[in-house]
């Protein structure tokens, strides 16, 4: 457009703006229907705009240039500015961090790093620490992941203690590094949770169903949704359908809408934080799946073939079946004594330390004088059934049994909680219901908590 006016007032025409016309402009439709990056497009149209009609002058050219690329970086900044944010901040905690390790370790026989180092004994750790949470994917577009940085701050912990050990002209004080991760230990994470308690920042859901996509006909692809729904072993939520042609672009499918073609799957891929892509062999050749996968390489998603009577699954590594099975078959880690005495412990001491901490005592007499009914106050206000076993933190909704299966004791949150799911689908709760019993370990218990508990206080997971 641009372009088109600029030329057009050159050849002598004026152009005039005609406000009669009305049309609807859906923003970002024509770039969601392409594997172009919109950001990365427009910037190099500007340049390429500048280029044809200012090259002559190579001082305007320069200054325009200059200008293109200073708003591209500012447009970037805007994208990424919660990663950024990120960084920045972690960067000058460790450096305080590392300050105030050696404030608290100076003595009579150490006054300090020696002033030769500095400021780089402050800055080049922290940047060290930086790097490795970089290489950790612990800075997201938008989200805010606090274990993912206790787990940064062990691996820069094992590396900068490797350091001081193997170079000894680093090798300052030992217990500095200790005192600076510790330090680091309670304020990373700290204001983390500061700002999505307070601003609500980096609260992006992330639902522990694998995101999916399927590819095939509108029939077969409902269909094999409808498969995926009952599967018990692996949890699926499909976000949409791949239609073969163009003109299916749109439709809607059930419940379902046909989000795009093969030709622009992995910006589908990439805007819908897809993790697996679901094949379905009837109507689709072998070129077409490959021509796919090589496209989408370097994403992490996996791809899948769906049998032509969609009663299986092939991935990379492994067969999965659709159809049902005996129940009983399968190993369920709720019904080994190990994850059963170990749920037992901490139902015991969790429930021990809300109830001494008052906060069990505190709900209660708000719920005696309020009429409130929060999700959380339902929750705590459960902590006697947990302490005289008839209830666990973490368990299935309403069943324990499954004719003679145990699926464990009835909990006060679980995966029917968590999950978007239609509590009233008894045949969805029953899936979940399994796929716990299945899959449960003392870990699997902590993550469903920290959801719940963002559930309740953020309305997000």
């Amino acid at each position: 457009d641009l372009d088109l006016c600029y030329r057009t007032q050159k050849s002598g025409y004026k152009v005039y703006y005609v406000h009669t016309t009305e049309i609807i402009h859906f923003k970002g439709e024509s770039t969601k229907r392409s594997s172009i990056d919109e950001t990365k497009i427009f910037y190099d149209a500007m340049h390429l705009f500048v280029r044809k009609h200012f090259s002559s002058s190579f001082f305007i050219e320069s200054i325009l240039q200059v200008a293109i690329i200073f708003r591209k970086l500012i447009a970037f900044a805007n994208v990424y500015r919660l990663a950024i944010l990120s960084i920045v901040i972690d960067f000058i905690l460790f450096i305080v961090a590392v300050w105030g390790a050696e404030q608290l370790y100076s003595k009579e026989n150490w006054h300090g790093f020696p002033e030769f180092s500095k400021p780089w004994v402050y800055i080049l750790p922290a940047l060290l620490q930086i790097i490795i949470s970089l290489f950790n994917g612990n800075y997201k577009r938008k989200s805010l992941s606090t274990l993912r940085t206790l787990v940064s701050l062990f691996y820069g912990f094992i590396v900068l203690s490797s350091l001081t050990f193997f170079f000894k002209q680093v090798a300052f004080s030992r217990a500095v590094v200790l005192i600076t991760y510790l330090i680091s230990l309670l304020a990373f994470p700290l204001w983390r949770i500061f700002i999505k308690v307070f601003f609500r920042i980096g609260l992006e859901s992330d639902t522990k169903k694998s995101r999916t996509l399927i590819v095939g006909n509108e029939n077969k692809s409902l269909e094999l949704t409808s498969k995926l729904k009952s599967d018990f072993r692996n949890l699926y939520q499909v976000i949409g359908f791949i239609g073969l042609t163009r003109k299916s672009i749109g439709n809607q499918v059930g419940t379902y809408k046909v989000l795009g073609t093969l030709d622009n799957i992995k910006k589908i891929i990439l805007d819908e934080k897809i993790d697996k892509v679901i094949f379905s062999s009837d109507g689709i050749s072998f070129d077409q799946m490959f021509s796919a996968v090589a496209i989408s390489q370097g994403e992490n998603v996996e791809f899948m073939v769906a049998g032509k009577e969609l009663d299986y699954l092939v991935g990379k590594s492994s067969i999965t079946m659709l159809d049902d099975i005996p129940l009983l078959i399968v190993q369920y880690n709720i019904s080994s004594l190990f994850h059963r005495i170990t749920k037992q412990i901490f139902d015991f001491f969790f429930s021990l330390i809300l109830i001494l901490l008052l906060v069990y005592p505190l709900i209660y007499l708000i719920t005696k004088f309020t009429s409130k009914k929060r999700d959380f106050f339902q929750f705590i206000l459960g902590i006697p059934n947990v302490i005289k076993g008839e209830k666990s933190f973490v368990g299935p909704m309403s069943n324990s049994y499954y004719g003679e299966l145990f699926v464990g004791k009835t909990g006060l949150t679980g995966l029917w909680y968590v999950e978007n799911v239609d509590r009233n689908d008894s045949a969805e709760i029953k899936n979940l219901d399994l796929f716990y019993a299945k899959n449960q370990n003392i870990w699997f218990d902590f993550e469903i908590l920290g959801r719940s508990f963002s559930k309740m206080f953020f309305g997000t997971e």
